[in-house]
């Protein structure tokens, strides 16, 4: 036995100390990064945004039914809010539901498992471009801790299954060139790039754009085995894309489809501004009008103004987007120490002329391209560009590295030792401030923006619906009809038999499905109704009347400052009342 030992002992020698430590942290890393992408998963943020109950019921009503809400059988595109949503995501929570069951852990499944799964990527990513384990541990931890990840991965947002899938199909892609043109890394990359064009709809811009960045970047390597491998490779990316651009012809008339080119700084929503604009212009020369102020010329300028506001360190670095379902409250898409490694890291990059880090030059072009063409809406930036947080995150940590490097060649230990415990101190501090904010602050603060109360209130209804021939929900309570649908698991079936949709703006909203009604209460008229149930919000109650019910968000601290003194004072806002027809 002992000769049996030492037989092995020759042929597999002892970890060097050097790569165990660095196992060990990578271990280590990865684990961080499945902790924060499942820790209370269903209850953070605590409730789920309108999107999130879309997707939830119609991956339900697929399951069902094999039909989306609007009963159409296993669509490509899934019409909702009259937009069209891209099927990737949708269909694979058909999955979680079947095991997890119609909650909100299951509609955040996907996006926190490809979360966890685009730090591991991004990981081996860098290995397969650097060689370099150490920038490879300093990207992946990162990205593990970074505010726009972990909140997107938390959230059912398409476009984080989205991004991550671009680095998987990119890190399959060098692997396949590394290992001498595999046809079959060759043949997944391609399925990770068109998976990522059906998920989400920026990265139907997006991903065809990275592919041809890579062929065009290993070109000579691909094309040394056979110019064939090349042809192939486009001829399965075309077919992949083919469904999208034979739909993107056929659904233009299509008024959900057709809206997302309003998206656009071509669409009409920017026209609107640019007609309002010229308006002012009719009275100079026309010479002048044609040269300085066309509809061109006003899209340029248009172009550059939505690409500088994009480009705000408010936005990236202390306050993110003002849209609620975006970030919490206070914080940026980065932290403040990552601004100077960017930078740094941008800069390094380009003077030592670092290879591999071309193509990511190329991603954040693209990127910036996007956030010009892309109008603004409500400051969505957060979803519409958060594809760049890779390039940005690899720069910040090619910064950092090169930081430590320089570190190493200060002589004087104090101020090398004084260096390194002030940035140590703003790291740990900016982890600290975020994670307590995100886990302790913002589920309190943010309850009312994020539904906080609407699983409770729908399970209430629905325990008691069988009392009631009519129940109405009130315009000033502001309920979406598909918490109802998701919460509320109701039966697909009926909700395609039902439901009467009418257009509400930008959006498509039910009025009426089944007993259920959505509209403005008439208080004289619908309390003499027998067996009438009505939700409404805190500000439209009748008077003399208790609630049957009253349902409030988590009560949390106010301070203010009013006549030179400060005060601060708990206050429970009430999410909804309700009341039932009859006499009392």
């Amino acid at each position: 036995m002992r000769g049996f030992f030492k037989h092995l002992a020759t042929h597999f020698p002892t970890f060097d100390k050097k790569y165990h430590l660095l196992a060990i942290a990578t271990i280590l890393i990865f684990s961080i990064g499945f902790f924060l992408s499942f820790y209370r998963l269903a209850d953070i943020p605590n409730g789920l945004y309108p999107d999130e109950t879309a997707i939830g019921y119609n991956a339900y009503s697929i399951l069902q039914t094999g039909k989306d809400e609007y009963g159409v059988s296993y669509p490509l595109y899934f019409r909702s809010f009259d937009d069209y949503k891209m099927p990737v995501y949708i269909y694979s929570t058909t999955l979680a539901i079947k095991v997890f069951g119609v909650n909100a852990f299951a509609v955040r499944f996907m996006s926190a498992l490809f979360g966890w799964l685009g730090i591991i990527a991004l990981y081996f990513l860098i290995i397969a471009l650097s060689k370099n384990k150490y920038l490879a541990l300093i990207a992946s931890l990162f990205l593990t801790l970074n505010p726009w990840h972990v909140f997107f991965s938390r959230v059912g947002y398409e476009v984080n299954v989205a991004t991550s899938l671009l680095v998987i199909g990119t890190l399959f892609f060098v692997i396949a060139v590394n290992k001498k043109n595999n046809f079959f890394l060759f043949f997944i990359s391609i399925v990770s790039f068109i998976l990522s064009l059906y998920t989400y709809n920026v990265t139907r811009l997006i991903a065809p754009l990275l592919f041809l960045t890579l062929v065009w970047f290993y070109y000579k390597k691909i094309t040394i085995t056979s110019k064939k491998l090349l042809t192939t490779l486009g001829i399965l990316f075309f077919i992949g894309m083919l469904p999208f651009l034979i739909t993107l012809v056929s659904l233009q008339s299509q008024p959900g489809f057709a809206s997302q080119q309003d998206a656009l700084i071509t669409g009409k929503v920017a026209k609107v501004d640019i007609l309002q604009t010229r308006s002012y212009f009719t009275s100079l020369p026309s010479i002048v009008q044609k040269v300085f102020f066309n509809y061109w010329v006003l899209v340029i300028w248009q172009f550059f103004s939505n690409l500088i506001s994009f480009l705000s360190t408010v936005f990236f670095f202390t306050k993110g987007p003002e849209h609620p379902y975006e970030n919490i409250q206070g914080f940026g898409m980065f932290y403040f120490f990552d601004l100077p490694f960017i930078l740094l890291g941008i800069y390094q990059g380009i003077k030592k002329r670092i290879v591999y880090l071309y193509p990511f030059y190329i991603w954040l072009f693209f990127i910036l391209i996007v956030s010009g063409v892309v109008v603004p809406f409500l400051d969505t930036y957060g979803t519409k560009t958060y594809e760049i947080s890779i390039p940005l995150i690899i720069f910040s940590a090619f910064g950092f590295y090169s930081f430590i490097k320089m570190l190493t060649h200060i002589k004087n230990y104090l101020l090398k030792s004084g260096i390194i415990i002030i940035v140590l101190i703003c790291i740990a501090f900016s982890y600290l401030f975020y994670f307590t904010s995100y886990f302790v602050r913002f589920p309190v603060e943010q309850a009312k923006e994020w539904h906080a109360e609407d699983q409770q209130t729908v399970a209430y209804i629905r325990s008691n619906e069988n009392k009631y021939n009519t129940i109405i929900f009130d315009d000033s309570s502001h309920f979406l009809y598909t918490y109802l649908l998701f919460y509320g698991q109701y039966p697909p079936q009926l909700h395609q038999q039902q439901a009467v949709y009418v257009p509400d703006g930008l959006v498509d909203t039910v009025i009426k499905d089944g007993k259920y009604e959505f509209r403005k209460i008439d208080w004289s008229k619908d309390l003499a109704k027998a067996g009438t149930l009505i939700i409404t919000g805190k500000d439209n109650v009748p008077s003399n009347r208790a609630p049957l019910a009253v349902f409030n968000y988590p009560t949390r601290p106010v301070v203010i400052y009013y006549n030179r003194n400060i005060a601060q004072y708990p206050t429970t806002e009430t999410a909804y009342e309700i009341f039932q027809s009859g006499n009392e």
